[in-house]
């Protein structure tokens, strides 16, 4: 969990229970257990909790850790973000784990060569052309309001 996210799951069961205890060490303990716990999932074990018990929980009775394919899935992600920014934001069909047949499948279907990202220079190009249209569309609309 991110801080932001340790501190909203905390401040939850502060809020819920007034007899939670808010000191700094318990806080602090609090804040060491959560901090490899799957957020979105710790949050429902808490809203189930405060929905069906009178007293605080312990982190044991609401903490949900990520299993291991969810570690896995984390780092795959992390990997293909930073192939994508390296590689000019695009991904290219072999950049997917997908069967090569499938693969082959769709590259014949699309009965063309692979889509490649455009350059640094095209983008630029591009967007460039899409500022004059912009500005071009706005002096009209000026000149049409005018008149």
């Amino acid at each position: 969990m991110t801080p932001d996210e340790i501190q909203d799951v905390i401040k939850s069961v502060a809020v819920a229970y007034r007899n939670f205890d808010t000191n700094e060490t318990h806080l602090k303990l609090w804040a060491d257990m959560l901090r490899n716990g799957d957020y979105e999932k710790t949050r429902i074990t808490l809203e189930k909790h405060i929905a069906s018990n009178r007293f605080p929980p312990s982190v044991a009775e609401i903490l949900v850790k990520p299993n291991d394919s969810f570690l896995q899935t984390e780092k795959i992600l992390q990997e293909r973000k930073k192939k994508i920014e390296s590689n000019n934001n695009c991904l290219d069909i072999d950049d997917f784990s997908i069967p090569e047949v499938i693969k082959r499948a769709i590259l014949e279907r699309n009965n063309k060569k692979p889509y490649k990202c455009p350059t640094s220079e095209e983008e630029y190009a591009r967007r460039a052309l899409i500022a004059s249209q912009k500005e071009t569309m706005t002096r009209e609309r000026m000149n049409y309001d005018k008149s």
